[in-house]
């Protein structure tokens, strides 16, 4: 295990990624920032999955609260969203275009394949493209695949924590989580 701190996300991960180059007893690498939180059995259901890349479903932590999932990128590299409605009902495995980092779990064999630095800030002219996005972009150039698990989820701090959730008849939402004396659940569920 190897902990990188910092203001650079992106000099953090690159420096936990060069540790797993450098010990080849490490085959997997799982990132992680400071705002999230998530249950206890989140890594080991990610690596019974056996995928070369993997995220748990994360939201933002700001207003409209979407999915941090996309599914393409357009002509002004502008990234389409993996919005709550067409999420499938049951979860499971869904393939994306690109993700998020939190929560991104990553077999050697993807870093082995990548050149350093793994993650880069600005090389991408929008600002919704940051370093995690610019990765998933040079993994798949590589020919790896991103899956997201819609069944593991992480919460995304803030002002309040921003919970991925689904009702027992199959619709997508969020819950925001307000602690302290009202503990307050707020539910937004697709339509």
């Amino acid at each position: 295990m190897r902990l990188e701190q910092g203001p650079s996300v992106a000099l953090n991960v690159n420096g936990g990624l060069q540790a797993l180059i450098e010990h080849p007893e490490f085959q997997w690498a799982w990132l992680m920032g400071d705002d999230h939180a998530f249950a206890s059995d989140t890594l080991l259901r990610l690596l019974a999955h056996d995928r070369d890349i993997i995220v748990p479903l994360v939201v933002h932590k700001k207003p409209p609260y979407a999915p941090v999932l996309y599914t393409g990128i357009d002509a002004e590299q502008q990234l389409t969203v993996l919005n709550f409605v067409d999420f499938p009902p049951a979860g499971g495995l869904v393939e994306v275009f690109a993700a998020g980092s939190a929560g991104l779990l990553l077999k050697r064999a993807v870093v082995e394949k990548l050149n350093p630095p793994w993650m880069e800030y600005g090389r991408i002219a929008s600002d919704r493209l940051s370093e995690d996005l610019w990765f998933c972009m040079k993994a798949r150039e590589a020919g790896f695949a991103i899956w997201a698990d819609l069944d593991t989820g992480l919460d995304h701090s803030g002002v309040h924590a921003v919970k991925p959730w689904r009702t027992p008849e199959g619709k997508w939402g969020v819950q925001l989580l307000m602690g302290g004396e009202m503990d307050l659940r707020l539910t937004l569920v697709t339509p």
